[in-house]
């Protein structure tokens, strides 16, 4: 494969139905408790449409915001739907979640959802999930722009990445909103840990200015969130 096809974005490949739900500690939180409801969850009779689901604990923690926020990502919106229905009227599930709430407890009154974009080429991409660090941003469009303008610059930033050097693992995604949102998009990167982001920073910091530039044209961004996550559930490949 030449750069010139690596570069090249599938768009509908990349893409999932995503969503956040946000989440607040119980009484009974703790690393260990906390594992053992991830194990609990995966013994469920979980949706074959859920392809991934995992969590995030904000590093800065704020009075304002909930403590964390746990993402599952579907095949499409529909399944979704069908798949949360099944959920509450599953016995074992609603069991599920009443014996754990006290380790943690996310509303689902209230599920921010988005069409994800996730197109870091594979050769470079983030490979252990079990355990990562985020950092979010969330972006406005400038006056004129809009997804098409933020796709070109992915496309630049994909190919950016195909020729970049660094041995860091890195991904990237793009999370537009469905419905009303606080943000036009959200943009997060994932890096294998904080030392691992700072290195990544700062090559781009020396090498990836150009294509910054671009970024900024097409929207303003505020400065990142950090996030420590981990991976809750990954289905199995067919």
């Amino acid at each position: 494969m030449n750069n010139e096809q690596a570069s090249e974005i599938d768009w509908d490949g990349g893409k999932v139905f995503s969503e956040f739900l946000a989440c607040e500690r119980g009484p009974d939180f703790s690393p260990e408790s906390l594992r053992e409801m991830i194990v609990a969850f995966n013994q469920l009779d979980i949706s074959e449409n859920l392809m991934w689901s995992g969590g995030y604990a904000a590093v800065n923690e704020s009075e304002e915001g909930p403590d964390g926020y746990w993402e599952n990502n579907w095949t499409s919106e529909e399944s979704a739907l069908v798949a949360w229905s099944e959920w509450s009227s599953n016995a074992e599930a609603v069991e599920w979640n009443e014996e754990y709430k006290s380790v943690m407890n996310c509303s689902t009154d209230e599920i921010y959802r988005y069409e994800g974009h996730f197109h870091a080429p594979e050769e470079s991409s983030l490979q252990n999930w079990e355990s990562f660090v985020a950092a979010e941003l969330a972006c406005s469009y400038n006056e004129g722009k809009s997804f098409d303008d933020l796709k070109s610059n992915i496309e630049e930033f994909r190919q950016w990445l195909v020729e970049d050097q660094s041995s860091d693992e890195y991904s990237f995604g793009a999370y537009i909103p469905i419905g009303e949102d606080a943000a036009d998009f959200w943009w997060y990167n994932w890096s294998s840990d904080f030392d691992s982001m700072e290195r990544g920073n700062a090559n781009w910091e020396a090498n990836g200015q150009a294509i910054q530039a671009k970024f900024d044209a097409t929207a303003t961004c505020t400065e990142p969130t950090l996030y420590k996550g981990g991976q809750f559930y990954m289905a199995a490949e067919s």
